[in-house]
């Protein structure tokens, strides 16, 4: 488990680990329902649409509590998910680096 001294970051430790674990889980099920999965079985597609799902949301987890706990600004509303996104990839000067790096290929075309 990934240790860390400040509080703000020690509770992400467990975040951390299970997002990890996740990933492990679903790298581990894909491999051995690859061929259901491209054939379409609703089960396969089902579990790895899950397995996606849960690590997205423990991902989210991970940047809410940076937000709430080192920012102190926690986005809300309609566009909560995209404003969190985009907080995450600026940098704050004298408290975080950009936690995230912007991808070029998101931006919408001209």
């Amino acid at each position: 488990m990934t240790l860390f001294r400040h509080p703000a970051f020690a509770r992400l430790s467990p975040k951390l680990e299970r997002a990890k674990t996740e990933l492990s889980e679903l790298q581990k099920y894909s491999s051995s329902h690859y061929d259901e999965f491209l054939a379409g079985d609703w089960g396969a597609t089902s579990a790895i649409s899950l397995g996606v799902h849960n690590i997205y949301n423990g991902i989210e987890d991970i940047l809410l509590s940076l937000a709430r706990d080192v920012d102190d600004a926690v986005p809300g509303g309609a566009t909560m998910h995209q404003d969190l996104l985009d907080q995450m990839v600026t940098e704050i000067s004298g408290i975080r680096p950009a936690v995230l790096i912007r991808n070029s290929m998101n931006r919408s075309a001209s």
